[in-house]
């Protein structure tokens, strides 16, 4: 059998794109080709052959550990900062009537599913999300992803080589492997999670960039270019649909979250009072079109009736 006797004094250079981003990838035509550099990871691998069918198999298994272990610590180190961002911003999540730092995925999704929350500053909670899905990743923003991967790479005592790749072709050259494989584990979890949860909460969500008309994926969504700081652009996708279906929508989520939490009649009157506001209207992506009074008023009076007859019947919550 032939193989290669590798020195662990030998170079712990790798190239940039060892690991692949998508699982599928690491198969056998894979650990075939990097099966040289296995011993960086595992001592067990000191000896390799690329004939050999049960080594292949064992670099081929560890390079799936390895991508899982490098989204696993991308996600725990971006829940990390996120929890420290929420602290900077001021926003906390409440648990039994006391307001504590978000210390979760679920706390912090608690948060920008609150209608109330959302709608209070919405060019705010934008801003919020968007950093969330997108700005935290940009250069300036992202020390914490490098400082990850760097901590790993000298953990593993490796030296990701940008000049080195596994692809014959010439591709571009990005980020590394670590980075690449952190961020793609975010990114197809975490900010999945938020983009779904901010589409169905709030009819709306922000994208970095506008997507191929070409497919039906964005049908039901209405986009606009959309001004955030700095200069910068981003499109905004809501639902279609009149001014008057938008508010429906919007004051129905509310009324019935009312109705669960058993909120007395007077706040719900009050959150009523709040949303129909006219800086509100404006402001409010679910209310764009200038809505005159008697429109403002009718829907009032409309949900008001609601209100009554809630007074006298017992609330069913599978109708709504």
């Amino acid at each position: 059998m032939e193989g290669t006797n590798l020195s662990q004094d030998e170079d712990r250079k790798v190239p940039r794109d060892l690991i692949p981003v998508v699982v599928s990838k690491i198969n056998r035509e894979w650990s075939k080709s990097t099966i040289q550099y296995a011993f960086l990871f595992s001592p067990v691998f000191g000896y390799t052959d690329a004939n050999d069918i049960g080594t292949v198999n064992d670099w081929m298994r560890l390079g799936k550990r390895l991508q899982s272990n490098l989204q696993h610590i991308g996600c725990t180190e971006y829940l990390k900062h996120m929890k420290d961002y929420f602290r900077r911003e001021n926003i906390w999540v409440t648990k039994n009537d006391c307001k504590k730092p978000p210390n979760s995925i679920d706390d912090i999704t608690s948060i920008i599913c609150a209608k109330e929350w959302y709608n209070c500053d919405i060019k705010k909670s934008r801003r919020i999300l968007f950093y969330m899905m997108y700005d935290i990743f940009r250069k300036g923003n992202n020390q914490w992803l490098e400082n990850a991967s760097r901590e790993w790479a000298n953990h593993k005592n490796i030296v990701v080589d940008q000049s080195i790749s596994t692809c014959k072709k010439n591709c571009r050259i990005g980020k590394d492997f670590i980075y690449s494989n952190m961020l793609n584990g975010i990114s197809q979890t975490i900010v999945r999670k938020w983009k779904y949860h901010t589409k169905t909460s709030h009819g709306e969500f922000l994208l970095n960039r506008k997507k191929d008309l070409k497919t039906n994926k964005y049908d039901k969504y209405e986009c606009i270019p959309y001004g955030m700081e700095e200069g910068r652009t981003c499109y905004l996708y809501t639902l279609k649909g009149n001014s008057k279906e938008k508010l429906l929508r919007n004051l129905e989520y509310w009324f019935r979250e009312c109705l669960i939490n058993n909120i007395e009649t007077t706040e719900i009157e009050k959150r009523l009072e709040t949303c129909l506001n006219e800086t509100h209207i404006k402001d409010c992506v679910l209310t764009q079109d200038e809505l005159i009074l008697g429109k403002k008023l009718n829907y009032c009076i409309f949900y008001y009736r609601i209100i009554l007859i809630y007074n006298y019947c017992t609330f069913d919550s599978h109708r709504w």
